[in-house]
């Protein structure tokens, strides 16, 4: 019902997701010692240390991060479906379809014992969402006393009820 309310979930939630489950993660991979002596990192280190205390865990593991890989393209693909359809008109939306679906596959099948086609990828989607966060970085400073006058404005109608 009101832009800041939107804006106060977008900001909680990837503080919660942080500070809360990777934080705790990281505890748990210190905690059990796991660390010491491997060479595994990541999703895998974590399996390690939750297996200390539940067997079965890496198996939950498995799913969790199934899903949120699942969710994180869905998430993305419409993210760039969004802005194709921006940029380029919403008529070549399955040319944006095709290139997506095909750089999941290729992104998914590409294998090798050093792992550089994976950080490869890593690394340029990390610029690319670099080249999307100075445009929103400048645009956040420009629009700075809007989003405070909004804030304000549902601070006030919150705490008298009409919120």
């Amino acid at each position: 019902d009101h832009p800041a309310a939107g804006g106060s979930l977008a900001v909680i939630a990837p503080f919660l997701d942080t500070m809360l489950v990777c934080f705790m993660t990281g505890l748990m991979i210190i905690i059990t010692g796991v660390y010491e002596g491997s060479d595994e990192t990541g999703v895998v280190l974590t399996g390690m240390a939750f297996e200390t205390d539940a067997d079965w865990f890496p198996m939950v593991l498995s799913v969790c991060v199934t899903l949120f890989a699942f969710s994180t393209m869905l998430t993305w693909s419409y993210y760039g479906e969004r802005a194709w359809g921006y940029l380029f008109g919403h008529k070549r939306l399955v040319i944006y379809h095709i290139i997506f679906c095909a750089l999941v596959f290729f992104g998914g099948a590409m294998q090798d014992d050093e792992n550089v086609g994976f950080n490869m990828i890593v690394n340029l989607s990390d610029l690319l969402l670099l080249s999307m966060a100075i445009p929103n970085l400048i645009g956040v400073y420009l629009l700075q006393g809007m989003v405070r006058r909004e804030l304000t404005s549902y601070i006030a109608k919150l705490k008298d009820g009409t919120a």
